[in-house]
């Protein structure tokens, strides 16, 4: 047999690699980001031509086209989900019909693979199905209780779409049409978002697939072994064309593996490179929750210091501290147990958004509960006669840089 199968799996591996790290901000503006932009523009590109032929036309096969990049990219589907189901469903049941049948029985093995099994399909159906952190209007004021404003990568605003004030490392995700508490970010394989609710059920999603790629590699090796061991292939003579007796060699013995056991073989190694890549996405965001950061965030501080070495005003992004990062146990805990904000007493505090929003003269908006204070500035603009403009309540000192850094990761 020659080397496709072992091609294959390599390839499939790197594809994986790329699509879970490519996006990342360590590989986005490297080889690994072009090869990620690629496999993300490929099939959009390829269902233009499919479209544009099937339609005879190149306005109606973009618009197909267009119609299915919303479908399947920016509205919630089951599609990647189903992807998930066939690929784990394909590779438990090649183990289990060429490996498991020849674990000795004699051992715990063959009890606890298929426990294990069932442990890492749970974690995968509790975290598509928790709540990430959903704010609506009747717990907003609870969640803007949990996290204070920074005033540098957030500060007091209205979100757009939900009517209502943002809380602080909060988003609004646009695939799934809500906001998200201590936002992380939107998993296809989920098909849900990933926030302050369900980041340990996400986290304990992918230790449990380390684990069973791990657990599987090592009974398939131990599988391997019990065979070499059973026909003595260490110590294999053979005689070359000159006559000269040789042993055998660990490349010898691996092909002739590869010719009796392929499937064997071929889904070890793919346990292996997988359990590896997903062990390095699980190390990362087991980094982010020790500095209680979140990819999101990730991204937030990365666009702020592009934009302060354009400003050439370093020391100032320097100065800027992360305000959320309590220490390593406390941060764990976080995740562990999220922290519950409790409901606030008293006026509603408006945001600086919201205001404007009241001062417009929509006749949607509601009158806000308890009076709302105002500055001298908005009793002068009121009082000119000038309706549309009315200046926030509590005026925040920001520098125009810190403000331009948070207006830009809200519109994200």
């Amino acid at each position: 047999m020659d080397w496709t199968l072992l091609v294959y799996i390599i390839i499939v591996a790197c594809v994986v690699y790329i699509c879970i790290c490519g996006p990342t901000r360590y590989h986005r503006d490297g080889i690994i980001g072009t090869l990620y932009m690629w496999l993300v523009n490929g099939p959009s590109n390829l269902g233009y031509c499919f479209f544009t032929i099937l339609c005879c036309s190149r306005e109606r096969g973009k618009r197909a086209t267009r119609k299915a990049e919303v479908c399947l990219c920016e509205s919630r589907n089951p599609i990647i989900q189903l992807m998930y189901v066939v690929l784990m469903g394909t590779a438990v049941y090649i183990w289990y019909q060429q490996v498991f049948p020849m674990v000795p029985t004699d051992t715990v093995h063959v009890w606890t693979g298929p426990l294990y099994t069932a442990f890492t399909l749970f974690t995968f159906f509790i975290a598509c199905y928790s709540d990430p952190g959903t704010i609506t209007a009747q717990n907003s004021r609870q969640h803007l209780a949990i996290f204070p404003y920074d005033n540098f990568l957030y500060r007091e605003a209205e979100c757009v779409t939900c009517l209502f004030s943002k809380p602080a490392r909060s988003k609004h995700c646009r695939i799934c049409g809500v906001c998200v508490a201590k936002y992380d970010h939107h998993c296809a394989w989920l098909n849900s978002d990933v926030g302050l609710m369900n980041y340990r059920w996400f986290l304990l999603f992918l230790i449990a697939h380390v684990g069973i790629c791990v657990y599987g590699s090592y009974l398939s090796c131990l599988v391997v072994w019990n065979v070499i061991d059973s026909r003595r292939l260490l110590y294999v003579q053979y005689r070359l064309a000159d006559g000269t007796l040789v042993g055998t060699s660990y490349y010898i013995i691996f092909m002739y593996l590869m010719q009796t056991m392929p499937l064997i073989i071929g889904v070890t190694l793919f346990m292996a490179m997988l359990g590896i890549m997903l062990f390095a996405f699980f190390g990362y965001h087991a980094y982010l929750v020790s500095w209680n950061l979140t990819s999101n965030e990730t991204f937030k501080w990365s666009d702020a210091k592009e934009f302060f070495i354009q400003e050439e005003r370093m020391d100032e992004f320097k100065a800027q501290k992360n305000i959320y990062d309590r220490g390593f146990f406390a941060n764990w805990k976080e995740v562990i147990w999220p922290p519950l904000g409790k409901t606030p007493k008293g006026p509603v505090k408006k945001s600086p958004a919201a205001d404007k929003g009241a001062s417009s003269g929509n006749a949607k908006k509601k009158t806000p509960e308890g009076p709302v204070e105002k500055s001298s500035a908005a009793g002068k603009v009121a009082s000119s006669g000038n309706a549309k403009k009315k200046t926030p309540e509590g005026p925040v000192e920001k520098s125009s840089a810190a403000g331009k850094v948070a207006s830009s990761g809200n519109a994200k």
